[in-house]
């Protein structure tokens, strides 16, 4: 993508030692846990670079604010007094992202619409607005991390914007039957290739195993399945 320098990304998210504490991918130990969330916010990183946009990660040693909404409003009002005049928020648990046409999203926020991606459970993964649609106190007051949050902020955004876009529906990974769910998803795999890597040598799809023929999943070129040393 072309760089903008009036668009920027938010990528919110916590940093995988703590997140760790709040997600469950395996039995087998909290190492695990967190070496999974690693991936998780390293793929996204990844990705987040690759759009040429700048980005900003909020995690919990600079966020600011009691509730989750404050924390991430605050985000917001700190990057737009930087100057830019469209934001997009990215979370760390939705490594399909990386399908995107990112290019799009941008266009769709340079012509005044508000662009949101819902995720499977009633949240959602991609909030972008601009300048002019953030009202930092009733942004800061939806029902963030609840079922009720996409169609809240469709409200929001309908209410500022002259028309919203909706993405594709994408999953966040959150459980063990999260992950199982998207390695059977083919055109993903090579995005969370090292995650797929990390349940394999930690022996947790063993059950997973035996119904779907991992031979038909290419690991990327000299790299056997094993565990990757941890990011972050």
């Amino acid at each position: 993508m072309k760089r903008d320098k009036k668009i920027a990304i938010i990528f919110f998210s916590l940093e995988a030692k703590k997140e760790a504490r709040f997600k469950k991918f395996s039995n087998s130990g909290n190492s695990i846990n967190e070496n999974i969330s690693s991936s998780l916010i390293s793929e996204t990183r990844e990705t987040l670079k690759s759009t040429g946009l700048p980005f900003f990660h909020y995690h919990q040693a600079n966020q600011i604010g009691n509730t989750f909404g404050e924390k991430l409003a605050n985000a917001y009002q700190e990057v737009f007094d930087l100057g830019y005049e469209f934001i997009i928020s990215i979370g760390n648990d939705s490594p399909e992202i990386n399908q995107l046409d990112w290019t799009n999203i941008a266009e769709k926020l340079q012509n005044g619409e508000s662009v949101i991606g819902p995720n499977l459970r009633g949240g959602t993964y991609l909030i972008g607005i601009n300048k002019s649609q953030f009202y930092k106190s009733s942004f800061a007051s939806l029902p963030w991390q609840s079922g009720k949050l996409f169609k809240a902020l469709v409200n929001y955004c309908e209410s500022a914007a002259p028309s919203t876009n909706i993405l594709e529906k994408i999953r966040d990974i959150n459980t063990i039957h999260d992950l199982k769910l998207l390695v059977k998803n083919n055109h993903a795999f090579k995005s969370i290739s090292k995650i797929v890597q990390l349940i394999l040598s930690a022996k947790i799809l063993v059950n997973l195993k035996k119904s779907f023929n991992f031979q038909s999943l290419v690991p990327l070129p000299g790299a056997p399945f094993r565990a990757p040393p941890q990011f972050l």
